[in-house]
């Protein structure tokens, strides 16, 4: 009679939670002022490896490269946005994150003229849970001092 009892439990559990309708992404409230960004300005450019994905994605490659004369400073740090009714939103990291991954900041690397970095991102190791919709990475480049930046963004869709 238990293990009917235990086995009737487990099977109202796994329909219960099949029900559950799909998480919706947390971001911040406000729409990011910037809708439109380009993969590529001012000879710099983001692509990824893959950009359709049938699930959560367990890393996603990603290739920047600098076309023009200039040096920019940049660093490990991405931007995560959600697409919602056509405007991006930043999804927050959770704060023990750059803690946890102190490189993970926006600052301490150089792509030199001429060059391409190769940089991947895993979206579980920063305690994230992407369900399906639109997103895109965002980078921001800095060239001489913090005045003058620039931001790129590489789309990508999970199913």
């Amino acid at each position: 009679m238990k293990k009917v009892m235990l086995f009737l439990v487990t099977v109202i559990m796994i329909s219960v939670s099949a029900c559950q309708p799909e998480m919706e992404m947390t971001t911040l409230p406000e729409p990011v002022p910037y809708q439109n960004l380009s993969p590529s300005s001012h000879d710099l450019s983001i692509s990824l490896e893959e950009t359709d994905f049938s699930g959560p994605p367990e890393i996603l490659n990603i290739t920047l490269k600098n076309s023009g004369d200039k040096l920019y400073h940049y660093g490990m740090f991405y931007q995560l946005e959600y697409k919602i009714d056509g405007m991006w939103y930043i999804i927050p990291y959770n704060d023990n994150i750059f803690a946890k991954y102190p490189d993970f900041r926006n600052t301490g690397r150089m792509i030199k003229p001429q060059a391409t970095v190769l940089q991947t991102y895993t979206p579980d190791e920063l305690d994230l849970h992407l369900s399906a919709g639109e997103y895109r990475l965002v980078k921001t480049f800095i060239y001489a001092d913090s005045s003058y930046t620039v931001t790129i963004a590489a789309p990508f869709q999970i199913y």
